[in-house]
């Protein structure tokens, strides 16, 4: 007679092995974030499909940030979100600006 015993008659033991399984699958990803040199906007960009890059059109920043192109555009007038402009229409946001307007919304500025 086997008297070992199966993972169902230890729903702890089950438990922690499913927690041990996401926190290592979480640290793996975090891991694959790290190369973005702490700038949490560019770590959004990517995970909302965009390629790395130093700036991103003000419809780009808007989907990342999930902030409305209304509202980066009166952060902008504001003085609070620089943007660099191309031509008369295009504007580049910086992702080390990014970065700098969210520290100061977090501030509660």
């Amino acid at each position: 007679m086997n008297h070992t015993k199966s993972n169902w008659d230890d729903p702890i033991s089950e438990f922690q092995h499913a927690m041990d399984a996401a926190s290592e699958k979480l640290r793996r990803q975090l891991e694959d974030l790290e190369p973005y040199c702490g700038s949490e906007a560019l770590k959004f960009a990517v995970q909302a499909g965009y390629q790395p890059q130093m700036a991103y059109s003000v419809i780009e920043t808007a989907r990342y940030t999930g902030v409305s192109p209304s509202t980066l555009y009166a952060e902008n007038k504001a003085g609070r979100l620089p943007f660099k402009t191309i031509g008369s229409r295009n504007a580049l946001i910086r992702v080390v600006d990014v970065d700098k307007w969210m520290e100061g919304r977090s501030d509660g500025r």
